[in-house]
């Protein structure tokens, strides 16, 4: 009897890699594990593999389906995939039962973006709206009572800006709202958000690069990874780029909790 396991990955990426457990002697596994893919690509392709361990440890691939993203683009994809295998008999090829739901896509142009690149007086105007999910985070056993988010922006790999959010008690899907800027001319590579509850510790992570933000900023959720397994905790964001002498547009802007953050030049 075989001993399945499926590994999911986004080709050509090696970052982007799960596997699932392995189901002990079944011909009809049902594993029912999710995993979140963060900073997918419109035109990336994800390759299912289902692999056979035996028990010298060997293993053997069963079948193999690839999904492009133009089958779960934008609206996702539930149902069933035939798996292809190397046998050279025909039958009637197994299938595997997927549900793919994009959260946090990233636009590829056709060709490189004017604009893409902050100058010393542009600014990105980042708003931290909220997160929702945490009811389903359990770390070590517990679940968070509380929860506040900092915010680490990155310049050549070091950190050059930080934010921490008020901490929200009780509240599996606090809304901080909380806008801060950050100074265009520090470099921004990357910006790093980190989840964290005083009792619980660590609650899940998420990054955008600036390749995900520039030049048009970005809005939507964030799938917090590390979280617990079956987690599906997101973060909420907006990013806005302002240029110099065009910030505002001479127009009222909502009010919103404004940063008391602290900026700092990043280390030579």
């Amino acid at each position: 009897w075989p001993h399945p396991y499926a590994v999911v990955q986004v080709e050509g990426r090696t970052d982007l890699k799960f596997e699932t457990r392995i189901a002990k002697t079944e011909m009809n596994p049902t594993w029912n594990q999710a995993a979140n893919f963060d900073g997918v690509e419109t035109k990336s392709t994800l390759r299912i593999e289902v692999w056979d361990k035996d028990a010298n440890k060997s293993t053997n691939l069963m079948g193999w389906v690839t999904v492009p993203s133009d089958k779960f683009m934008p609206s996702g994809f539930q149902g069933e995939l035939p798996l292809q295998d190397s046998s050279a008999t025909p039958h009637k090829p197994a299938m595997l039962s997927v549900h793919i739901t994009p959260t946090n896509i990233v636009s590829v142009p056709s060709s490189p973006a004017s604009g893409a690149q902050l100058a010393p007086g542009d600014q990105i105007r980042l708003t931290i709206v909220g997160a929702r999910g945490l009811e389903t985070v359990n770390v070590n056993g517990f679940q968070p009572t509380a929860a506040s988010l900092s915010v680490l922006a990155k310049a050549k790999g070091t950190g050059a800006w930080q934010h921490k959010t008020q901490v929200i008690q009780n509240n599996p899907s606090p809304m901080w709202n909380e806008e801060a800027l950050i100074d265009g001319g520090l470099g921004v590579d990357s910006l790093r958000f980190e989840l964290s509850d005083g009792s619980c510790g660590k609650l899940g992570r998420a990054s955008l690069t600036s390749a995900q933000f520039l030049p048009n900023g970005f809005q939507g959720d964030l799938a917090l990874k590390g979280a617990s397994k079956g987690s599906s905790a997101v973060l909420t964001v907006q990013l806005a780029v302002e240029r110099a002498g065009q910030a505002g547009d001479g127009q009222a802007s909502p009010k919103k909790k404004r940063s008391k953050s602290k900026s700092r030049k990043a280390a030579a």
